[in-house]
């Protein structure tokens, strides 16, 4: 049985605001264990979600993690108690296109296409991922009850004429993130060594940021400098960004590894 009160019990950690997302997020996973029903949450952070897997980790419950795409960061939960083949999203894509022309000065950037969404009076977990291509239209992934309501709703970002569209087929080919290819060799697979040459600091420095509560692997907090780190984990600092781990290669006669990073822009 889910026993809510003793799992937020250790959040006491967390906001009050956080607090709520995760007791949301718990109150889905009881209608699923008592119906015996696919229920969702709104769209969190992956911390948040790294956090509540962590909670139901002894709940004989199984858990979705749905984005959109493989390396969202936000993203909803699916928790259903029985093994369904077939976990239907909740989310649509919005295509938002800018009326660019000459007279433009500038493009739109991320933080405008989301103040212009969220200015709509909408909550911010009901949007997930939003992700710009070269041609500077925005692919939002937002929840299925809002969809028709931003198609219909946002006609502009800041002084720019918008057209909106939502996108049934989630098939479409998305913009890719860019990233730079690091090929570096390491003493060890420590996340210490790690996280120094892939944002180019010094080895201190970088137990540093770990000690002090700043370094996160695949969403999840880490202090111990010493964690081993294997191929497709992905690693941010905060104040320097993200990398993950793309491969991991033979040793070198001096006893070194190669090792493949893709530190996103």
């Amino acid at each position: 049985m889910i026993n809510k009160r003793e799992l937020l019990q250790k959040c006491e950690h967390l906001s009050d605001d956080d607090r709520a997302l995760i007791a949301k997020a718990l109150d889905q996973c009881l209608l699923a264990y008592k119906r015996n029903i696919p229920a969702y949450t709104d769209f969190l952070d992956r911390q948040k979600i790294a956090l509540i897997q962590s909670l139901t980790k002894d709940v004989d419950m199984g858990i979705k993690v749905i984005g959109g795409y493989d390396d969202a960061e936000r993203c909803y939960l699916c928790f259903y108690k029985e093994l369904y083949s077939d976990i239907d999203d909740k989310h649509n894509i919005i295509k938002i296109t800018p009326k660019l022309n000459k007279f433009t000065k500038s493009k739109i950037n991320h933080r405008d296409f989301l103040g212009a969404i969220l200015g709509l009076g909408l909550r911010r977990d009901k949007i997930g991922d939003l992700i710009i291509d070269e041609e500077n239209n925005a692919y939002v992934f937002a929840k299925e009850d809002i969809s028709e309501f931003i198609e219909i709703s946002l006609h502009a970002v800041g002084r720019i004429s918008v057209s909106t569209e939502v996108l049934f087929n989630h098939d479409i080919k998305l913009p890719q993130p860019k990233f730079k290819e690091i090929n570096v060799t390491v003493s060890s697979l420590r996340l210490d060594a790690l996280i120094s040459r892939g944002f180019s600091m010094s080895r201190s420095d970088a137990t540093g940021y770990i000690k002090g509560g700043k370094a996160f692997v695949n969403w999840v907090n880490v202090t111990s400098s010493s964690k081993s780190i294997q191929a497709g984990d992905r690693i941010s600092v905060r104040g320097f960004g993200k990398m993950k781990i793309h491969h991991i290669g033979r040793m070198t006669k001096k006893e070194r590894i190669h090792v493949t990073i893709h530190r996103y822009c």
